[in-house]
């Protein structure tokens, strides 16, 4: 397993990528989740997670040794809490947290390689 992994996450789904900087074929898709009822709304408006989607998200990055996590909205943001509760020893592990839209695939790649590349020159 490669030591750098990409999470996109929204509401409704996550994908995991697991990214070489230096391998010119790029990352490898380890994992594809959706959940329908990511979020429920109570009566007063607030959203209740499906924490079912963070706890398969940790189990597929719990070996990475850099972890970026992108997408839109708040979900990315509440992952962060969620790992500080019920990973904390992945987060020093996260090395960014960034808002992107729902970008293609070899997009996500691509931001992945440049970013853990940058990273990895600095260190």
């Amino acid at each position: 397993m490669t030591q750098h992994a990409i999470i996109f996450i929204d509401h409704d789904h996550a994908k995991i990528f697991h990214v070489d900087a230096g391998d010119p074929k790029g990352a490898v898709l380890t994992q594809a989740a959706h959940h329908k009822s990511a979020a429920r709304h109570k009566t007063d408006g607030k959203a209740v997670h499906d924490h079912a989607l963070f706890d398969t998200v940790i189990a597929g990055v719990k070996n990475a040794v850099e972890i970026l996590v992108v997408g839109p909205g708040t979900a990315k943001n509440e992952l962060m809490h969620y790992l500080e509760k019920a990973a904390k020893q992945l987060v020093p592990h996260i090395v960014g947290v960034e808002a992107v839209d729902h970008p293609t695939d070899n997009q996500l790649v691509a931001l992945a390689k440049k970013k853990f590349k940058a990273i990895d020159q600095w260190r």
